[in-house]
């Protein structure tokens, strides 16, 4: 039965404001994907979309905070 499970992860402003590769954010998400396929034993896993948190984008804040959408069974 498929579900959507979501996870975040942070990076560094300043590491990103630096001009990281621009494969850099798909290399996390790729990471986390296989990740989370061997912790859960998912049959089928896919990514299917990814959202940065307002809060995060606040001058106070060092970090970016991502959110990631996977349909996993």
């Amino acid at each position: 039965m498929k579900q959507t499970i979501t996870t975040t992860f942070t990076v560094s402003k300043e590491l990103m404001d630096k001009g990281e590769d621009p494969g850099y954010l798909r290399r996390i998400i790729r990471n986390i994907q296989e990740d989370l396929r061997d912790e859960h034993r998912y049959l089928y896993i896919e990514y299917l979309d990814h959202c940065i948190e307002k809060h995060s984008l606040s001058p106070d804040s060092d970090h970016y905070i991502y959110t990631i959408y996977y349909d996993v069974e």
